[in-house]
């Protein structure tokens, strides 16, 4: 398999991943009844904000602040 061949196979793993995450994340959050754009939307003009690192940090705080949230369903999560 050639690099470029590689590369957009290892990118669309990484967005599957982000995506799956991304969606078991959400769902705890709606069994919650919580909008999820209420907590984790960005500013309108930063691109800063929009960041996987930066919603997982976020997810992290709320989970942290949240400790009612099912452990199990958040232990799931990557």
């Amino acid at each position: 398999m050639n690099k470029k061949k590689q590369r957009e196979m290892n990118l669309f793993i990484w967005r599957f991943h982000q995506r799956e995450s991304f969606l078991a994340f959400e769902s705890i959050l709606g069994e919650e009844k919580l909008n999820l754009s209420k907590h984790f939307s960005a500013a309108p003009n930063s691109r800063r904000l929009t960041t996987s690192a930066n919603i997982r940090h976020r997810r992290n705080l709320f989970l942290k602040n949240n400790k009612h949230i099912n452990l199990k369903a958040k232990n799931k999560l990557v």
